[in-house]
């Protein structure tokens, strides 16, 4: 793995290099941010977070995927935030097929082009390994306000405000 000692800086992220593993951030012990009965809370444990092979061929995928990327590369800074450091979540994390579980994690992104990229969404799957492993970035989106918030402005019941 590239860069295992230090992150790489925000303008360093390329989100486009299939060929490159590349240390975004460490991801904390988050534990505390999800319900205790949830299955998937003992993953969410201080690991690096990486942006490898997987979560670039997502990114990349097809024309919707590449039109974002100028946006995403402009809101570096704000995945890394997303990580560390996110201000809503998705209150239960997702199991997935391949093992481990999926946390969704959204910051309000420094640059915003449209309303409807306001907010930035960071997947990322945990590693169920018990000892050592990383976490993944499994893919990053925009998401419109309407989708997090009411018409009154209460958070959605899927979210919660950190």
């Amino acid at each position: 793995m590239e860069n295992i000692e230090q992150p790489i800086k925000p303008e360093q992220i390329d989100f486009t290099a299939i060929d490159k593993v590349q240390y975004v951030a460490n991801f904390g012990d988050q534990r505390g941010l999800y319900p205790a009965e949830d299955p998937g809370r003992e993953y969410a444990r201080d690991l690096p977070v990486f942006l490898n092979q997987y979560g670039t061929r997502h990114l990349i995928s097809d024309d919707l995927h590449i039109l974002r990327l100028a946006w995403v590369s402009r809101n570096a800074s704000d995945v890394i935030r997303a990580i560390e450091k996110p201000e809503i979540i998705e209150k239960t994390l997702r199991p997935k097929r391949s093992g481990g579980y999926s946390a969704s994690h959204i910051v309000r992104v420094s640059s915003p082009t449209s309303p409807g990229d306001e907010f930035m969404l960071v997947s990322i799957w945990l590693s169920p390994k018990i000892d050592g492993g990383f976490h993944q970035i499994i893919t990053i989106h925009p998401l419109e306000k309407r989708r997090l918030y009411k018409a009154d402005g209460t958070i959605r019941d899927k979210y919660c405000a950190q």
